[in-house]
């Protein structure tokens, strides 16, 4: 299961051929996103229609108490590394970890996140 992160989805609306090539491999199965990207994409007040087509074709997960536990926990490891990266971001990666998800980025940042499943494209 995939779960499409900001800087994916900023590059597959942009028609980045990276981004396309992958959006149209896994287009068949239900995606995701997480209410932390949709926040992202809709307060940038660019290309808003469409945003809000692609955004109503994926299934949203939202910010719960296990992605809190799991946010705090990846906030914690990265400040002990040295490897800090931003909040929205961390919360990104607390929600696809949580569930079990893959996270599709074209941010390679992410890889600072111990056993996170990722797919950078």
């Amino acid at each position: 299961m995939y779960c499409l992160e900001t800087s994916f989805i900023i590059d597959l609306l942009a028609g980045e051929d990276k981004s396309v090539k992958k959006y149209d491999e896994i287009a068949g199965r239900t995606l995701y996103t997480t209410s932390i990207t949709a926040y992202e994409l809709l307060r940038l007040k660019k290309d808003e229609e469409k945003i809000k087509a692609l955004l109503y074709r994926l299934v949203i997960l939202d910010f719960g108490f296990n992605e809190v536990l799991e946010a705090v926990h990846i906030e914690k490891e990265l400040k002990k590394e040295g490897k800090m990266i931003k909040v929205f971001d961390i919360l990104i990666a607390a929600i696809a970890k949580s569930n079990g998800y893959i996270l599709v980025t074209s941010d390679k940042h992410f890889k600072n996140i111990d056993n996170l499943n990722l797919k950078i494209v």
